[in-house]
């Protein structure tokens, strides 16, 4: 996936503003983030996750957040009720860590997706 290329360093915590160290989740087949680089502070009393520090789910399009950037859209981990996936929007770099709600079709609606869906999406870079 087109997660390789790292993005725009956000070095510092957004909440303690210690420096942030780059890791990468852990392979399981169950989530859609799985092996993606993320920014985590360095501070243990903090230890808070800072964004993903790659380029998937960006696009300049995107509703920007508290820092003024566009933001990124992220699958959530676990599946709601009906087994599906819903996306949402959060701070592309981490350095506000805000969560900008949740993608919505025209109706309005939380937009729900399966799990192949999910991976189209992740090839694509998409999220």
């Amino acid at each position: 996936p087109p997660s390789a290329r790292p993005a725009p360093n956000a070095g510092l915590c957004w909440r303690c503003s210690a420096p942030n160290q780059i890791r990468t989740s852990g392979m399981d087949s169950e989530n859609p983030n799985s092996g993606r680089p993320y920014r985590e502070c360095t501070n243990r009393n903090c230890d808070s996750f800072n964004g993903f520090a790659d380029h998937r789910g960006l696009d300049p399009n995107h509703r920007h957040c508290e820092c003024g950037i566009p933001s990124r859209i992220v699958a959530r981990r676990n599946r709601n009720a009906r087994g599906k996936r819903e996306l949402f929007y959060r701070c592309a770099n981490g350095t506000c860590g805000a969560r900008l709600g949740d993608v919505r079709g025209p109706s309005g609606r939380v937009l729900e997706f399966t799990d192949a869906q999910i991976d189209k999406m992740v090839d694509a870079g998409q999220i």
